[in-house]
């Protein structure tokens, strides 16, 4: 059939030669029409294509002498024939290949064939029905899914399908799972609450026809949550102030630190507040205290801190004091800071400029349980972790002495306290440090009622019996907040334990509840 069509193309060239004066043959007002198949047809595979076209508009009333050719833009010519004297030609094409197929029909005078006619062409989908484009919208809790309307004449449904592209084998084709079947044609749009943030979802549509076809949508993936990037590097751990939702997290600069200020409802950077900066300074957020945010700037031998007031984010110095050797600073108590100087805890107090060495031995860690009272921990195996009382009258006390295991030891970098509880590696302890309960996952938060509690895989977990109320099973989170209204407030870090890309570090708000 193709050698058929170029051989009618060639006559172009080489019979086109009427004699001057000739009245044309055919009318030049007429028009061929593709009379069907109709664009976007929809047929079922190894079927033939009924084609029927016809010339209108002509004055001319024998079309017989026209030749007919039915053409797949394809697989090239798929039919042949001459119209009838009306102009009229029916004929069945053969089987077209699966998928979308370009069908239009040209009519050439066979005396004179510079005269061509050409129909529009009708797209003919065998199974194939023609795609539906996603696109989507998402907020906190949820993917809305999106697409554009079907143009299927034999429509059946939207089947909708979604993958979690971190559990998917991009080799082979996975649809996924089937979320809803929508018979309307005219509703467009799904949402999915089922989803869990930080993780890539990609969706597909696939439009499902009576006749038992169907073809998917394009399929993209999109990040559940909201989130702001988070600027890095940075030195400092960020810090959260559970009664404002606001988040804080120093970035290093030349000659001027900044804090970034991000609001955890529009998770936004609400305000950058400039630092003072000491040269080849390691600075360090200390923890918001009250109603300020403690920085330390730390160079031999000199520290700096200073206070950020959190409502109007004026900066003022706090505390200058000279030192020897390396200096790590965890823990803010009220109007007393602990740092920690080759392996000796040391309190201070900024008022006086009074510092006190803490007897406990080598120091490893320490952190702030509240206003009074802080936690220092030490390297001696055989006594764990002490725990003082800071007095403003008085120098500090010790109340209590707990030992850990090797364990918790391994993991000694965070704690977390609210609600007369407190949270250090593995262990949750009352307002005495006795063990209420031991985990199998290391801790990362606790809520401010001290109901609920988070482990490094973005579990959480119910204080009262220790069962776990959701699950997001991932160690990618990093630490976990909590709001003033107990819900989750997370930051992710670029730390990973498993072999997936980590896509920079961000700022989620996102509630637990489903």
């Amino acid at each position: 059939m193709k050698a058929t069509f170029r051989w009618a193309v060639l006559l172009l060239f080489v019979g086109g030669c009427k004699k001057d004066g000739e009245a044309p043959i055919v009318d030049q007002a007429a028009t061929f029409i593709l009379h069907h198949p109709f664009n976007n047809t929809n047929v079922k595979s190894g079927v033939e294509v009924l084609v029927d076209a016809y010339m209108k508009d002509g004055k001319v009333d024998d079309y017989s002498h026209l030749d007919y050719y039915v053409i797949n833009n394809q697989t090239d010519t798929i039919a042949r024939g001459k119209l009838d004297k009306k102009g009229l030609m029916i004929t069945h094409a053969a089987n077209l290949p699966k998928g979308r197929n370009d069908i239009h029909a040209v009519a050439i005078d066979s005396r004179y064939p510079d005269k061509i006619y050409k129909t529009e062409t009708a797209a003919v989908y065998v199974c194939d029905q023609p795609a539906v484009t996603v696109s989507y919208e998402k907020d906190r809790n949820s993917i809305t899914v999106k697409w554009t309307k079907a143009m299927v004449g034999s429509f059946k449904s939207y089947d909708v399908y979604v993958t979690r592209t971190d559990t998917m084998n991009y080799s082979t084709y996975v649809r996924g799972k089937k979320l809803a079947s929508i018979t309307d044609v005219d509703q467009t749009t799904y949402r999915d609450a089922t989803v869990d943030f930080y993780y890539e979802y990609a969706y597909e549509v696939v439009v499902a026809s009576t006749d038992g076809c169907g073809s998917g949508s394009n399929r993209t993936p999109i990040e559940a949550g909201l989130s702001i990037p988070v600027p890095d590097p940075d030195n400092g751990k960020p810090l959260f102030a559970r009664t404002n939702l606001k988040w804080y997290k120093l970035k290093a600069g030349t000659d001027k630190d900044t804090i970034l200020v991000i609001d955890a409802h529009t998770l936004a950077t609400e305000s950058k507040v400039a630092i003072d900066h000491i040269t080849g300074v390691n600075n360090s957020l200390l923890q918001v205290t009250g109603n300020a945010l403690l920085v330390l700037s730390e160079r031999t031998p000199t520290i700096k801190i200073q206070s950020m007031d959190l409502g109007t984010l004026a900066v003022q110095p706090l505390l200058q004091f000279d030192h020897t050797g390396p200096v790590s600073t965890k823990a803010v108590a009220g109007d007393r800071v602990v740092v920690i100087q080759q392996d000796i805890a040391y309190e201070l107090e900024p008022a006086t400029g009074n510092k006190y060495a803490l007897p406990q031995g080598q120091a490893l860690n320490a952190w702030a349980i509240d206003q009074n009272t802080y936690l220092v921990a030490s390297k001696q195996p055989t006594d764990s972790f002490y725990v003082y009382r800071s007095n403003a009258a008085a120098a500090p006390t010790i109340v209590a002495k707990v030992k850990y295991n090797n364990q918790q030891q391994a993991i000694f970098e965070e704690m977390f306290t609210a609600a007369g509880k407190t949270i250090l590696g593995v262990g949750l302890y009352d307002a005495s440090f006795n063990e209420l309960h031991a985990f199998s996952d290391p801790l990362t938060g606790i809520s401010n009622d001290g109901s609920l509690l988070t482990n490094v895989k973005g579990q959480i977990i119910r204080a009262a019996d220790f069962s776990v109320v959701s699950n997001n099973g991932d160690v990618r989170f990093g630490t976990t907040y909590f709001s003033a209204d107990n819900k989750s407030i997370y930051p992710v870090t670029t730390k990973s334990t498993v072999a997936y890309p980590n896509r920079a570090p961000r700022f989620y708000s996102y509630p637990w509840e489903k």
